[in-house]
């Protein structure tokens, strides 16, 4: 991910001359982003015809938070995928007896599942300081929505499932490209 998003929301609790007002600005989005920040708003006028929670601060917070959620674990999807893809090419050259691996491209890989997971353990820990927030969630919300802790507990450990995923690929390319390299020794004692 090479863009950087943000959201900042402002809310205005309901007077006793007017109603609650919530202003928000999402920065750093594309247009397809936007149409689905618009189905997101759309689906929950639909499940919820009153709208008391469509301008719920926390409402825009996890449309927000969901956008971004897909896009990282995307990237984990497709990046775990290549790597895995050429460990296994790396694992069946290496038994056919070529001793074959292409370490520049793996590094590459690796080090791009490297800087996803980066991003994922910053996301996680930035949900992590939402928590501190959760009776300020819990003041703007209406009763259908779903609690704020649980949400945000939920995500948190999401993430930490991605982040576990990161791992065991890294750990798994690391171990590969070791017995790659003892192979290629032991068969080019020249070496």
């Amino acid at each position: 991910m090479s863009k950087h998003t943000a959201i900042t929301i402002s809310h205005f609790p309901e007077t006793e001359l007017q109603g609650s007002k919530t202003y928000a600005l999402m920065l750093g989005f594309e247009l397809d982003d936007m149409d689905e920040v618009s189905q997101s708003l759309k689906s929950y006028e639909r499940l919820h015809p009153s709208g008391d929670h469509l301008f719920s601060p926390f409402t825009l917070v996890k449309i927000f938070l969901e956008l971004e959620k897909r896009k990282r674990f995307d990237a984990v999807a497709e990046n775990v995928a290549n790597i895995n893809n050429a460990v296994e090419g790396s694992q069946w050259q290496a038994s056919a007896n070529t001793n074959y691996i292409d370490s520049h491209h793996l590094v590459q890989l690796y080090l791009k599942v490297s800087f996803v997971k980066l991003g994922l353990a910053m996301w996680k820990d930035q949900l992590l300081g939402m928590k501190e927030h959760i009776p300020e969630f819990r003041s703007t919300i209406s009763p259908r929505e779903i609690d704020p802790g649980d949400y945000l507990s939920r995500l948190i450990d999401e993430y930490g499932a991605a982040i576990e995923k990161c791992n065991a690929v890294l750990l798994t390319t690391s171990l590969t490209f070791q017995r790659v390299s003892v192979s290629r020794l032991r068969s080019e004692p020249d070496i």
